[in-house]
């Protein structure tokens, strides 16, 4: 088994796009695993009928190796049948040199993995990181808290505050507002100034 570029082309290039490998003798290989050292994981691409795989446009970008493996999937499982690393001739971008993103299995495995932003239940829905921070901001990661005497929370505005009494009760161990001390000290000056 061998895995070629598949136009006949010897060799692959820096900002190149619409490039395939070929897969020769291949029974049983459904997807070309590509591992580049900016990526960080493998890109995975089907073969398609004709024994050919896209090389993402991606994953030339930049002019590092690019590795290629024919990954075998049967009865007995899935494995790495065959590795070809490809060289990526450095060069300077192209002035007409317009990104498409390549649509492939990987990246429909990790947004499948990410899941839907609408099913977040934080109000900032417009992006993973905007849902991330205001988790962040409002104590999330599943942290529970329970709120102990002489405190209250607003749940609207996720505020913590002393829960306070706005008069002088008999029993209420609640601490009362400087309004309401003023109003028993303005009192009690009355109160002594008549004796």
């Amino acid at each position: 088994m061998t895995i070629t570029i598949a136009d006949g082309r010897g060799a692959l290039w820096q900002w190149d796009t619409g490039r395939r490998v070929k897969i020769t003798d291949g029974v049983g290989v459904k997807q070309i695993h590509y591992q580049k050292r900016c990526f960080g994981r493998s890109v995975d691409v089907d073969v398609e009928d004709d024994g050919t795989a896209i090389i993402p446009d991606e994953l030339l970008q930049d002019y590092h190796t690019l590795t290629a493996y024919a990954y075998v999937t049967d009865d007995a499982g899935g494995y790495t049948k065959v590795q070809v690393d490809f060289a990526v001739h450095k060069r300077a971008r192209p002035s007409d040199y317009v990104y498409t993103p390549t649509e492939h299995a990987g990246f429909d495995r990790l947004r499948a993995e990410i899941g839907d932003l609408s099913d977040l239940t934080t109000a900032a829905k417009d992006t993973l990181v905007a849902a991330i921070n205001e988790a962040a901001r409002m104590g999330g990661g599943g942290t529970k808290y329970q709120i102990g005497n002489g405190l209250k929370l607003d749940t609207k505005t996720n505020t913590l505050a002393v829960d306070t009494a706005d008069a002088v009760e008999r029993d209420n161990t609640k601490p009362i507002t400087s309004t309401a001390v003023y109003a028993v000290v303005g009192n009690i000056n009355a109160l002594l100034a008549t004796l």
